[in-house]
């Protein structure tokens, strides 16, 4: 094996190497990554000014039983409690039925598609869209340093439109990738009756998984307890607990629960999982693409579980070969988060 790393690493050194572009676009990252450590501009909105006030635990429990939560948003925070109970029931369940069976595949065998690029155009692609996201950066962070810029009141609408960029230009380069190749992301497409099905699949691997997923997330608290990590909302949620207007409260969602789970699969599942297969076994794609996944979120203190659900998220893809599985999966766990977010929101907003 490491005879053939030998071989390799010089051709795909080369590969890179007489690629013009590609190594402007390196030079340029290295350049931005090094403006924004040192002396660049001051992101718009920092994860601490976008978190205010904080969902704190404690204050919510005292207030529920001191009777000081609304009626109306106790019952919420009480159907959303139950919910949860029932989805960990359901899951437990689910996993003990295929632990008896000694069966722990809940879909169907299958194979996820291939496709005509291999992992050199992968990383390619993820240099200039690293170079492009970054450029914007810059200019959005001028602009909002310069005179009369919007240094505040705009922070979480800035926060959003700047994740939408993010994915229009991860979007723009998969799909410029794709038609350079002639392939179809035809795993999207579905009619009514076969999209219904899929999303069925998609919620029993949801139920299937969220006993594990709970798991992580209790493991994650509990690391973050002992090295002293602070815990802090997902930040697309922060804007939500800070202001909680309903203008932002929908593109959240519609960010959350459809932009943000159909972009993310087709770059992650769709674009770099099959390239990485290519060159590693399904295992070690699946681990590397929700590393990498979980990574991206920018999110540290959550990153073991949300590499869970990348796990997950990579697995489905693998034995159903539908990406639409993949996005109904990431957008039932996404609402259901976003959905309790609202709820504790509104509660600190009436304690507040």
């Amino acid at each position: 094996m490491i005879n053939a790393m030998r071989h390799r690493l010089p051709r795909l050194a080369g590969v890179f190497l007489r690629d013009k572009l590609f190594i402007l676009a390196c030079l340029w990252v290295v350049l931005l990554l090094r403006l924004f450590t040192f002396s660049g501009p001051r992101a718009p909105v920092s994860l601490e000014e976008a978190i205010s006030p904080l969902v704190n635990r404690e204050q919510v429990l005292t207030a529920l039983r001191e009777g000081r939560v609304p009626r109306r948003l106790a019952a919420s925070l009480g159907l959303a409690g139950l919910a949860t109970i029932a989805l960990l029931a359901a899951g437990l369940a689910m996993n003990l039925r295929a632990l008896i069976r000694r069966r722990w595949d809940c879909l169907p065998g299958g194979e996820s598609p291939k496709v005509p690029w291999d992992v050199t155009q992968a990383l390619k692609t993820a240099v200039y869209f690293l170079a492009l996201l970054l450029s914007f950066l810059i200019l959005q962070g001028a602009a909002v340093s310069a005179p009369g810029g919007d240094k505040a009141g705009g922070g979480p609408y800035l926060l959003i439109l700047t994740v939408c960029v993010q994915y229009a230009l991860a979007l723009g380069l998969v799909g410029r990738v794709a038609r350079r190749w002639g392939y179809a992301f035809s795993s999207l497409s579905a009619h009514f009756s076969s999209a219904v099905e899929q999303f069925r699949q998609a919620l029993r691997i949801y139920i299937f998984f969220f006993p594990a997923f709970s798991l992580l997330l209790f493991l994650s608290s509990f690391l973050n307890q002992a090295w002293g990590l602070r815990s802090v909302p997902h930040p697309l949620v922060a804007p939500l607990l800070a202001r909680g207007e309903a203008s932002l409260t929908v593109l959240l969602l519609a960010v959350g629960v459809v932009l943000g789970p159909l972009a993310e699969e087709i770059v992650f599942r769709g674009f770099f999982y099959p390239a990485l297969k290519k060159r590693l076994s399904v295992p070690w794609a699946i681990l590397l693409t929700a590393a990498l996944f979980s990574t991206l979120h920018r999110n540290w203190e959550s990153w073991l579980a949300i590499a869970g659900f990348g796990v997950l998220l990579g697995w489905a893809y693998e034995r159903t070969g539908r990406l639409l599985v993949c996005v109904f999966i990431h957008a039932i766990h996404n609402a259901l988060f976003l959905v309790y977010a609202v709820i504790l929101s509104a509660v600190m907003r009436a304690l507040s």
